[in-house]
């Protein structure tokens, strides 16, 4: 069956269209991905991730965050969320420069960049890039074994949605179905209001207690540990060497609902801690690219992360 539209009068049904390749999935959408969210900016297409997967389409929304989009003909295979996870742990490291890369592989014009495209489309540029990472799962019908997986996955923080979309033809026209079967649709924003950015108290606020109270607690113990300025500036919690007027951040707390991690500078050539799995590289989120590393906040982390932080102020001092 299709869908009826009433035309005054006139009641004209809409045939269901059936995609004949994903590929025509992805032509839509990247010309029209308004219709998944307004806030999103697509910066790439069939983008190169681990191995030989390739992710169908890729955005950054107005926060700076990367949208992984996989589009399925059909209904999705089985593997499919192991695949779009798979995908966001590949992206989640991509900075400013990574993210500005893809883009102008097909998708920024040659004299421009994606810093100056955010400020001409959203009148803000985040800081920093990426922090957290949306997926889209798009296909013509989601099963039920997906979408409990991924229900199950968003509400433990994953962001992560389905979408169904279908198209329909009639009297020389096309009408598109969109329809989010997990997720809620983003909320639109009139890109003539600045969007407020949330104070650090904000953040806190909204934070599970378990989680506040770690940030907390790590807090007391670096202002009893180290020699530092320390305190909130937006969003984040930042670090500073008091002995240097400029290039004195040495360390970044981020705090979202349900976790926290530790952003700080290093010298690759004397930091000792590279070989430990709790650490993982940045890409230029608060420092430049090449030194930046990060840790999850977690009370079993204190000793490793004040350790590190000691390194990252001595660094900083010899900025």
């Amino acid at each position: 069956m299709g869908i009826f539209v009433i035309d005054k009068d006139d009641v004209v049904e809409y045939a269901k269209k059936s995609v004949e390749k994903e590929s025509d999935i992805e032509d839509f959408l990247e010309k029209h991905i308004e219709v998944l969210d307004p806030g999103t900016l697509v910066i790439g297409r069939q983008v190169q991730a681990y191995g030989r997967n390739t992710i169908d389409l890729m955005g950054v929304d107005r926060e700076g965050n990367a949208v992984i989009i996989e589009l399925k003909r059909g209904k999705p295979t089985r593997n499919v969320i192991s695949q779009v996870l798979g995908y966001a742990e590949w992206t989640e490291m991509a900075g400013y420069d990574e993210l500005n890369d893809i883009a102008k592989t097909k998708h920024l014009d040659e004299n421009t960049d994606l810093y100056t495209t955010f400020q001409s489309k959203f009148k803000s540029v985040p800081e920093p890039w990426n922090i957290n990472q949306t997926i889209y799962i798009v296909a013509e019908r989601i099963d039920e074994r997906t979408g409990d997986v991924a229900s199950y996955l968003n509400e433990r923080g994953v962001d992560i949605r389905c979408v169904e979309i279908n198209f329909y033809e009639g009297v020389g026209k096309e009408i598109v179905s969109v329809d989010f079967v997990v997720g809620d649709p983003p909320i639109p924003i009139d890109n003539e209001l600045k969007k407020e950015t949330p104070t650090w108290d904000v953040v806190l606020e909204n934070a599970d207690e378990e989680n506040r109270s770690t940030v907390l607690d790590f807090i007391a113990a670096i202002k009893d540990k180290l020699k530092m300025l320390a305190g909130p500036q937006s969003r984040y919690y930042y670090m500073r060497v008091p002995e240097k007027a400029t290039k004195n951040l040495f360390g970044a707390i981020v705090c979202q609902k349900k976790s926290a991690y530790v952003s700080f500078r290093v010298d690759p050539d004397t930091f000792q801690h590279d070989d430990n799995s709790e650490i993982r590289s940045g890409t230029r989120w608060f420092f430049t690219k090449g030194t930046e590393r990060r840790v999850t906040l977690a009370r079993s982390n204190f000793d490793l992360i004040l350790r590190c932080l000691e390194h990252a102020h001595d660094v900083t001092l010899d900025v």
